[in-house]
């Protein structure tokens, strides 16, 4: 699974404007270098190392064979094709190479993870991303037919997307909304268009992501008091 990164300027343009007055842009010019300080205090910063540290050991460290079967044996299957509970949580943490690392480190670090974990905070924001990688998961088993099984971040980083458009929809910023719309149709066509990706595992996860996103935003009943929250 790969996610097409490039989502912070689509979320930046359309909250300009509106009610919330956010000013992102101002916000990392003059805030850049405190926010780069604090963010190993944010969820996100902190599984976008785990997800680096698991690549890039194996890949230094291991041969190319102990290096696949880890990723064989890691990866989500079709519950046909030998799938077994762990690989929910698992193939998240797993890439299939250099390009799909960093294609969704870029989203995870730096187009929606900062976003997103300031909207939510750590505990419920980490409640999304597993649970959009596990909802994900479980679609991808469903329909795969790919012996090698599927590895990535993508479906639970479309389980943050998910999670945006569940607070736009809640707070009814139509403008966020519709960026958001144009990010998931833009992740769509690349994934109907590229071979190898995984497009059930980025459906699982945007409507898990969802669903966790709304129930966290009705469960508290102060939607509007998420929005870019202080350090």
């Amino acid at each position: 699974m790969g996610f097409c990164p490039y989502f912070r300027s689509f979320l930046t343009s359309s909250f300009f404007g509106n009610k919330f007055e956010l000013n992102m842009k101002l916000k990392l010019n003059t805030d850049f270098v405190r926010i780069l300080k604090r963010s190993w205090l944010q969820a996100y910063f902190i599984l976008g190392i785990i997800n680096v540290l698991i690549f890039v050991i194996p890949a230094l460290f291991l041969p190319e064979n102990i290096q696949g079967l880890i990723t064989f044996l890691g990866s989500v299957k079709g519950f046909r094709l030998g799938f077994l509970p762990y690989q929910l949580l698992t193939a998240p943490f797993l890439h299939a190479g250099w390009f799909h690392l960093i294609s969704n480190m870029l989203a995870l670090f730096y187009s929606i993870g900062p976003d997103t974990n300031k909207i939510f905070g750590n505990k419920r924001f980490l409640g999304i991303y597993f649970f959009s990688a596990i909802c994900g998961g479980l679609l991808s088993a469903a329909f795969l037919n790919n012996p090698f099984g599927s590895v990535g971040a993508s479906g639970a980083l479309m389980g943050l997307v998910g999670a945006l458009a569940a607070f736009a929809y809640y707070t009814k910023s139509q403008r966020v909304l519709n960026s958001i719309i144009v990010v998931v149709i833009l992740n769509f066509y690349l994934g109907f268009s590229i071979p190898g990706i995984d497009n059930f595992g980025h459906l699982g996860g945007l409507i898990g992501g969802f669903i966790a996103g709304y129930f966290f935003i009705w469960q508290s009943r102060k939607g509007k008091t998420f929005v870019y929250r202080e350090f």
